[in-house]
């Protein structure tokens, strides 16, 4: 860089334009920079070829509009400097040992299952139950290698096959005579029978598949690790011809399926040092993307892909378990530096532990308006039946020549009037806009991965009971019934070992995924959604702005610190955790029945977690202990005709409220499903949660039918048209 500063021209007499395009002062100038980028370094073989008086005249005429030519000429130059030299590896014209076109892609014709492969043809997914797919090109002597790069790791079947190989949904590469493959998901590999072999891969792995016809042997390599050769005597001679299922790669003393391009990338070369020398002369006059734009650009487009609003597969996505710990690390430095950030403004900007979003963020038009669904339904009918709405709880006014301007303090603010709350800006803006990301990220990635963890706990417990059914049946076992013994002590060992296997997994998921600090990770943004739901809904009709992925974390959230995380780390054991029980009991009660809420679906969601919040005694008391106008609310809408709302759960929550106070009423089980003595079915998957009556939810209700007369009528009403209902539907049934 400094002989560059000491040429002729400095960067001082190159001025920019637009996007950083140098533009010469003066012929002379660009007659120089020319030289200096094209010809001055030139290889002392090309300036000796021509006389100097020739040289001279090349350079000179050497000119903006002759320059595409002169580039052509140079890489023409390679091609034939390629040719002519002996040191550079070629492709070999005859290929021998090779079927196919040059370039190694997938077959889309030879697939067998639903595939999804990328528009290269060198990724491919699986969405079927078992799917098989080669390359398009195929080899019947020498040595060759191909390389997969994992995406997973699930169970796959990576290897050759011949044509004559017929594949379905059951059967893959390996599972007929002509093929040959090694599965890392289960350390097998696969010729019609299986046997043990090789190392358990991961996502991200490089899995190497080599064949030696000249030998007829079969070998895999793991991230350039040989784990052996996997088969001998593979078959050879005519009508044998071996397919990849991908390509590219080279182990030493095997051929690629694709030769390497030499031409392209000495042409790239010379290319990329003409752009070198161009570099050292932009001048910018605006000031390029700051990293915290460039993470907020890369972290857009992320969300747009887990989310899944672009409408396109991508079969490289992020796992779900690296989403989890990202969601995480993201969570704390998004609080330390909104803490950091909040001195700037005190009087403003609040610390992490007040965080919220305010609703200006959800009507913004920063904001794409296909995104997310609303609560209230389209942006752009919110757009036009609020519009007005919103100019006012900014404090602007629409004049009549179409000019928008601050309206009169005095009017905006006038108590008398219900106007909407003052705004407010919790931090900056990409640190909020960060944080909205959160809220995505949990609810596209962060929870699923969380209930795959949690679902592990049920698989656990369905082979610890199966090991316990076993050893009872051993016990029980006469012991002139040898076979069956033998054949029960197998089961058992496969039971043992499978339980070991999960409780260790189990305990990583207890210490790494399940852990306090994960926990407090949770509920925090649970704080955050309810604080930022609850300022929200001040706003009255504006609330329907609020995307409805916003309840639908809130949820989410809480399930999780409830079932997920318990008993591991218990919910009782958060900070302030009785006052996060009656938030969120607050939330529930006043948008069960929110007729913000345009989505039926949406609705049932908030319903269903209301029911949920009756069916346990400790949240059911939060619920009592809510202030009479929340208790009031909620028994209202309880009662209220089924419009727009799922009756069933409407009703399950009534009937929860009498529940346990009838007479002679089942605590554990359903009347038509009591287990009989002789029975030993266990029935307790159908048992039905044991009832917790609530005798000031049952006064509250009758003393509101007693006082509203209308409201009672049209409740009675409507109770017994769908009474009616259901006789003439069992009736129905019976008849049938």
């Amino acid at each position: 860089m400094a002989e560059r500063k000491e040429r002729e021209f400095p960067q001082s007499r190159v001025r920019s334009r637009g996007y950083g395009h140098p533009v010469s002062e003066s012929n002379t100038d660009t007659s120089g920079l020319l030289h200096w980028v094209f010809l001055e370094d030139s290889s002392e073989e090309s300036r000796q070829e021509p006389s100097g008086a020739q040289a001279r005249g090349a350079e000179k005429a050497l000119d903006l509009h002759n320059l595409s030519s002169f580039l052509e000429s140079k890489l023409e130059d390679c091609v034939a400097e390629s040719a002519g030299s002996s040191s550079l590896p070629m492709a070999d014209p005859t290929n021998a040992g090779r079927i196919g076109p040059p370039e190694a892609i997938l077959d889309i014709l030879s697939n067998v299952g639903t595939l999804t492969v990328e528009p290269d043809r060198l990724g491919v997914a699986s969405i079927s139950n078992f799917s098989t797919i080669r390359a398009n090109c195929c080899v019947f002597k020498g040595k060759w290698v191909y390389e997969v790069m994992l995406g997973s790791k699930g169970v796959m079947q990576l290897g050759w096959c011949t044509l004559s190989c017929r594949f379905s949904q059951e059967e893959g590469v390996g599972d007929t005579p002509d093929s040959y493959a090694y599965d890392g998901s289960r350390l097998r590999k696969w010729n019609v029978r299986t046997y043990k072999y090789g190392e358990a891969w991961l996502t991200g792995d490089v899995i190497t598949c080599a064949i030696d016809l000249d030998e007829g042997g079969v070998e895999f390599f793991r991230n350039g690790h040989s784990m052996g050769v996997a088969f001998h005597g593979v078959k050879t001679g005519p009508g044998y011809a071996y397919f990849p299922a991908v390509s590219l790669s080279m182990v030493p003393g095997y051929k690629p399926l694709q030769e390497p391009k030499v031409v392209e990338v000495k042409q790239a070369q010379v290319l990329l040092q003409y752009l070198e020398k161009l570099v050292s002369l932009m001048v910018d006059d605006d000031r390029g993307k700051t990293s915290r734009d460039c993470f907020l650009e890369k972290f857009r487009t992320l969300l747009k892909e887990i989310s899944g609003i672009t409408w396109v597969f991508h079969s490289h996505t992020c796992p779900l378990p690296v989403l989890l710990c990202f969601f995480h690390r993201l969570l704390r430095a998004v609080r330390y530096y909104w803490d950091s950030f909040q001195p700037e403004d005190p009087g403003r900007f609040v610390l992490s532990n007040d965080a919220f979003l305010p609703i200006h963020m959800f009507w913004s038009d920063s904001r794409d308006a296909s995104e997310y669904q609303r609560c209230g339904g389209l942006m752009s009918h919110l757009n036009r039946t609020l519009g007005s709405e919103v100019n006012r709880a900014q404090g602007l006014e629409l004049k009549d020549d179409g000019k928008v301007v601050r309206a009169d303090k005095k009017t905006t603010r006038d108590p008398g009037n219900g106007d909407y709350p003052c705004r407010e800006m919790p931090s900056g803006n990409t640190l909020m806009e960060l944080l909205d990301g959160l809220v995505v990220l949990y609810h596209s990635a962060a929870h699923k991965q969380l209930g795959k963890m949690w679902a592990l706990q049920d698989n656990m417990r369905d082979f610890v009971l199966a090991l316990q059914d076993t050893q009872k049946k051993l016990q029980n076992c006469p012991a002139e019934l040898v076979a069956v013994k033998d054949d029960l002590s197998k089961a058992a060992k496969v039971f043992t070992n499978k339980v070991t296997e999960l409780s260790r997994h189990m305990a990583w998921v207890i210490a790494v995924v399940y852990s306090q600090s994960k926990q407090r990770d949770v509920e925090w943004l649970l704080r955050v959604v309810l604080r930022t739901l609850e300022k929200a809904s001040a706003y009255r009709q504006l609330f329907q702005y609020v995307p409805e992925f916003y309840i639908e974390t809130c949820i989410h959230a809480f399930n999780a610190l409830r079932n997920y995380f318990h008993p591991t780390q218990p919910f009782s054991s958060l900070p302030n955790a009785d006052l996060l029980l009656q938030k969120y009991a607050t939330f529930l009660v006043d948008h069960f029945a929110d007729p913000r809420i345009v989505s039926n679906d949406l609705r049932d969601s908030i319903v269903q977690a209301l029911a949920l919040f009756t069916c346990h005694r400790d949240t059911l008391t939060v619920l009592e202990n809510l202030p009479m106008s929340k208790r009031l609310s909620m028994i209202e809408s309880l009662l209220a005709p089924y419009e727009n709302r799922s009756w069933a759960h409407t009703n399950w929550i009534l009937v929860r409220l009498w529940k346990g106070c009838g007479f002679a009423n089942r605590f554990c089980h359903l009347p038509n499903l009591i287990p009989a003595k002789v029975l030993p079915t266990d029935f307790t998957f159908v048992s039905v949660q044991e009832p917790c009556p609530s005798q000031v939810f049952q006064s509250l209700l009758a003393k509101t039918l007693l006082d509203q007369e209308a409201l009672s009528t049209r409740f009675l009403d409507t109770l017994m048209n769908q009474l009616n209902w259901s006789f003439s539907e069992f009736v129905g049934m019976m008849q049938e």
